[in-house]
Parts: structure tokens; sequence; C-alpha cells
């Protein structure tokens, strides 16, 4: 049975997170990697703090990953440049 992401998690996308540019099949892999998550069994800590994350999509240079940041969900995209990344938050996850 196919589920539907709507009915597992609410996804709010921000604006300012589109600034970079994803291709469509990450993103496609990245939300379908989200439905086979179980949030509520998630205990990811402060990102901020701790660097803890799921890995969602990646394909270099750029992946994207879920987080914990200020009590929320979030997701993150993020862009390798040489030896750092440049990381932004795409969307917030309703629980």
């Amino acid at each position: 049975m196919e589920r539907d992401l709507d009915d597992v998690v609410r996804i709010t996308w921000l604006e300012q997170g589109m600034t970079l540019c994803l291709s469509s099949d990450l993103v496609n892999r990245a939300l379908r990697a989200l439905e086979e998550l179980n949030i509520a069994e998630l205990e990811l800590r402060e990102y901020d703090e701790t660097g803890d994350h799921v890995m969602l999509a990646e394909a270099y240079p750029n992946y994207i990953k879920l987080v914990r940041h200020a009590g929320r969900y979030m997701v993150i995209a993020g862009l390798w440049r040489q030896s750092r990344a440049e990381e932004v938050y795409v969307a917030l996850l309703e629980e």
C-alpha cells in the first residue's frame, strides 16, 4: 500500500531555502526517505550543538538532511564547497 507523505507528515517549504539549485531527483529521493521514517520515534538532539542528523539524500555536491533545530524538525539542503558546506533550512516538518 502506497502512503501519501501528507498523511504521514506535513511539510512547510521555506522560500529562503530555495536559493540552492536542487535537482528534482534529489528532492524526490529525500521525500521518499521521509516517507519511510517514523518521525515520532526519532530522538535527534539540537543540530547546532550536536550535529545530529538523518541524511535523506545526497548527490555530490548537494545533500538534504533532517535535523532538530529550536525544538522542531527541519530539513536542510547543503552544498559542499571545497572543505566546508553551505547549508540552508528549506522546510519545516509539522509533527
